[in-house]
């Protein structure tokens, strides 16, 4: 019999937009949320008064539950809506964090940003309560794009005990970035989902996120 390698699932969620209102696993902060504009399709993160604000912070694995240096890899996905042409959509960046420590992918302006950095950069920085403290945007290369064919799903993986994280979509059919973080997460102190605004000023819209973590397989014994 040929042994098989097999991957333990530790954490799976479809976040879709009433979910993510209404349910008490979802930390916001207060005043993030467009109530009135958000519906079962669409969630409407809107203006704020400061930069690299914390929209909302979810707990994905609790404290105590993983070793430090535990083999996991993160996978995201996240459905967005798009701008109006000439119409600013705010960088948002999706992380995951010990608490302590952030880090993830940033996806980026169609409008304003694609033909100078593309659709998203790697970003890390100091998880708090209120904003990301020490935000550091120049962790990785950026591949620019002159699509006008703006994509609207991105997928993001992470592998915190290699400190790597990477970023796909359609976008020129098929466009991705790679990159390697400073530090690595202390996953003993428990694994955070954190979603950051950029600038103060713009809104943003979200159709889904959809967040799955593996402990990754080992090779099996031999059979």
């Amino acid at each position: 019999m040929t042994a098989v390698w097999r991957p333990e699932l530790l954490f799976h969620r479809l976040m879709l937009p009433d979910w993510l209102r209404k349910n008490k696993a979802v930390e916001w902060n207060y005043g993030a949320l467009d109530e009135a504009a958000s519906s079962e399709l669409q969630l409407v993160i809107k203006q704020d008064s400061s930069d690299w604000e914390n929209i909302f912070r979810i707990l994905l694995i609790p404290k105590g539950q993983l070793d430090d240096d535990a083999d996991i890899t993160v996978k995201m996905k996240a459905g967005v809506v798009l701008p109006e042409p000439q119409q600013p959509r705010d960088p948002m960046s999706f992380m995951i964090s010990d608490g302590d420590k952030s880090y993830g992918i940033q996806l980026l302006d169609p409008n304003n940003d694609y033909q100078t950095k593309g659709p998203y950069r790697a970003v890390e920085g100091e998880s708090a309560k209120n904003k990301l403290n020490n935000p550091n945007v120049e962790v990785a290369a950026t591949v620019s794009s002159t699509s006008t064919n703006n994509p609207d799903q991105f997928e993001l993986s992470f592998k915190p005990s290699e400190y790597f994280g990477s970023a796909y979509c359609a976008i020129d059919d098929g466009h991705k970035i790679v990159a390697l973080y400073s530090d690595s997460l202390k996953l003993s102190q428990g694994l955070w989902f954190e979603l950051y605004r950029f600038k103060s000023t713009e809104r943003y819209t979200i159709n889904y996120i959809e967040i799955t973590v593996y402990k990754d397989s080992k090779p099996p014994k031999s059979c």
